[in-house]
């Protein structure tokens, strides 16, 4: 049945017990043949593959349990597609590891990169994404930024040269508040709910109707009131109003899906789906969250990753019905990756590398808990749980804060901006009786801030 959600959205539950909410930006990330996790403490960890040191660990052997990366802390969004990493630190800086040929990276050695370093030429980044061999970087007053390949014109600065070893901007845009990577095309989402792309066009994952790659973006065609943007290899999604969601491009496998497995140059709304929250899109399959916490796949499941216990391909979305509580998730090549709300993040599909994280080589079908994952242990199912909810996100006046009044005494509000520093603070001492606060956002800039409650953070966008 589909939810009446409005536009006001209970975004992110955020765990006050034990373990602080993992996301910040995005906490999660596929590659090729391995995985990213962003810990509680603001490190990361990594495990799969680990040929070119995508793994950040200092080496190039596989592993099949986490491993931490080195050298970073301070980190609040991780990013991968292919076999490259890259992490955004609370400075608004990205690094980067794995392979770096013709200095892809940007980091001044022609050579595999097995400990993150620091990607020239960014500053002020609020948000990250990694196609197969290219990046893009949004910046704080809305711009976007792009490096590495660009034979099919995804770094949108209206040429098709091999490749940019340092940044260039993205022609014509600005506003962007959200940003997302395919294999070799880009799509941005403005503050007025349109959305643009850019780059390789051969299945009509631009969205504009053709079948032909642009240099300079283009506005998705028959598209308005777009809240979330995602991209798979050949295929991007879309979330309209906080609630239904659209695809377009490849459609081989049926990740679109919209029942079929034909090809679509503009969008599509994907079946029986609604009040979604976040999409994900891994090579040839797609991820749809709600914002009840559950979980609905579609597309290619030859290696399990669509986790409904099969390895048959669907072209409407099923849903993953072992799991619940999931707050965020990610998709890579042939395997996805699920936060859950008590801290514990679930994965499912390929894991011919380790990149499920579960100490096996063994493709799985149904999800199976990373082990070993930032020190923690499994969670026992009968452990207490206590949230706060922070909503609206993007937000214009005032945060509504939401939280169990039967076990919270008192509670501190903070906004900070991206480099950490305090913009407001209230602490509200008594709550018995009350459920709700309120946290002005008068005279607050347009931007992207961060939101502490007691000791849980979750990233806003304030755009009036």
């Amino acid at each position: 049945m589909k939810s009446n959600l409005n536009k006001v959205i209970l975004i992110m539950l955020i765990p006050l017990l034990g373990i602080t909410n993992l996301a910040i930006g995005q906490a999660l990330a596929g590659g090729y043949g391995h995985s990213l996790f962003l810990c509680p403490d603001y490190t990361t960890m990594s495990v799969g593959k680990n040929t070119w040191g995508q793994l950040g660990d200092g080496s190039i052997i596989n592993k099949s349990n986490p491993t931490n990366v080195n050298g970073l802390t301070g980190i609040v969004g991780v990013a991968s597609h292919d076999s490259y990493s890259i992490f955004l630190k609370n400075d608004g800086t990205v690094w980067g590891c794995g392979p770096n040929s013709f200095d892809t990276l940007c980091v001044g050695i022609d050579t595999n990169i097995t400990i993150p370093k620091q990607i020239c030429g960014v500053s002020d980044i609020t948000a990250i994404a990694s196609g197969n061999s290219h990046f893009l970087f949004r910046k704080i007053d809305g711009t976007v930024w792009a490096m590495g390949n660009n034979l099919d014109g995804q770094l949108g600065d209206g040429t098709s040269n091999n490749y940019r070893t340092t940044p260039v901007q993205v022609s014509g845009l600005t506003g962007i508040i959200s940003i997302a990577a395919g294999g070799y095309h880009s799509v941005f989402l403005k503050n007025d709910g349109s959305v643009w792309t850019v780059g390789n066009n051969n299945f009509g994952q631009l969205g504009d109707g053709t079948l032909i790659n642009k240099s300079t973006p283009v506005q998705v065609s028959n598209l308005s009131g777009i809240t979330s943007v995602a991209c798979g290899t050949w295929h991007s999604l879309f979330i309209k109003d906080y609630d239904t969601g659209w695809s377009v491009g490849h459609n081989g496998q049926g990740q679109l899906g919209d029942g079929t497995t034909i090809n679509k140059s503009t969008p599509v709304q994907v079946l029986g789906v609604y009040g979604l929250s976040t999409i994900r899109g891994g090579s040839f399959h797609s991820l749809f969250l709600n914002f009840g916490g559950t979980v609905w796949s579609v597309g290619d499941n030859s290696l399990g990753q669509l986790g409904d216990g099969t390895t048959l391909d669907k072209s409407t979305p099923v849903q993953i019905s072992s799991l619940s509580g999931i707050t965020t998730m990610a998709a890579g090549f042939k395997h996805s990756l699920f936060y859950q709300n008590n801290g514990t993040v679930w994965s499912v599909g390929n894991n011919v590398y380790g990149q499920l994280g579960d100490g096996t080589t063994i493709n799985k079908s149904t999800p199976v808990q990373v082990s070993g994952l930032c020190g923690q242990v499994s969670v026992k199912e009968n452990s207490t749980k206590k949230y706060v909810y922070i909503y609206p996100n993007p937000c214009v006046e005032q945060l509504n804060i939401e939280f169990n009044s039967n076990e919270a005494k008192s509670i501190t509000i903070e906004l900070f901006d991206i480099l950490g520093e305090s913009i407001r603070t209230n602490t509200f001492a008594s709550l018995l009786g009350e459920n709700k606060v309120k946290l002005s956002l008068e005279g607050v800039s347009n931007g992207i801030y961060f939101v502490r409650v007691n000791n849980s953070i979750q990233k806003i966008q304030i755009a009036k």
